[in-house]
């Protein structure tokens, strides 16, 4: 079998790869991992690829990947996880344990012996047409709401509906191995989009649903400032109480 040696970088939109500390540096006995607040259970030893974190065969479009991974509270060291050609997580375990109806005979095959196989990242909540900016100056100043910044004249935070910059802060959080993201602000191509605009389905179904239970595609509609203008209105004390641009509202 043909393989090539692949860096974390180019695994990170697939499957999440790092490498881990060698056994001397964080193994118990016999090479087994210890693991801060999670169960380890060894499955067996891994034979790492002689360059990179991780090696692929050919093979057909399912996916065996071996390594390092992770389940809800338990690392399965040297176990594997089985993807189908669909991208539905078949299963997540050590190998000698694997559903017997499973044939994995020509499936393509990642091995990630020192790397990590881990679920992938979701940010629930971002701006994107926002996040080109720049980091702010402390300039000391400490704020009881959030349109009190808004409105200083020390900070500066314009949106930007460059497609060009959505695209390099999706790439950016692709890199950082997120898959999904509720972001107000669309790119396809790169994260799963679940707020993505309905106009888009199904040229690009990035709509929560579950397709395997027969479902339809619902679009996440979110309201920045549901209640009232944020420009003019914030809550001062409580419910009847609010103030108009710092004055109190008649």
């Amino acid at each position: 079998m043909k393989t090539t040696a692949l860096g974390a970088a180019l695994l990170a939109p697939l499957l999440m790869a790092w490498t881990i500390p060698a056994a001397g540096e964080a193994a118990g006995p016999a090479g087994k991992l210890k693991v801060p607040d999670a169960k380890v259970i060894f499955c067996e030893a891994l034979t790492p690829p002689e360059s990179g974190v991780c090696s692929v065969g050919s093979g057909g479009t399912p996916l065996k990947l071996p390594g390092n991974a992770l389940g809800f509270d338990t690392v399965y060291q040297g176990g594997e996880v089985l993807v189908d050609e669909t991208g539905l997580i078949l299963y997540a375990g050590c190998g000698a344990d694997r559903p017997g109806d499973l044939d994995v005979s020509g499936w393509t095959r990642i091995d990630c012996a020192e790397g990590v196989v881990s679920p992938g990242l979701i940010n629930a909540h971002d701006h994107q047409y926002y996040d080109q900016n720049y980091p702010f100056t402390d300039f000391g100043d400490r704020y009881d709401h959030r349109n009190d910044w808004r409105s200083s004249d020390d900070i500066s935070a314009p949106g930007d509906f460059d497609q060009t910059k959505v695209a390099w802060t999706e790439l950016r959080q692709v890199m950082a191995g997120t898959t999904s993201i509720t972001g107000s602000g669309y790119e396809f191509g790169f994260l799963r989009n679940v707020d993505a605009p309905w106009w888009s389905y199904p040229l690009f179904d990035d709509s929560l649903w579950d397709v395997f239970g027969g479902e339809y595609p619902v679009q996440i509609v979110t309201d920045t400032f549901p209640l009232e203008d944020p420009w003019e209105y914030q809550q001062h004390t409580d419910c009847d109480d609010y103030t108009y641009l710092g004055r109190r509202k008649n």
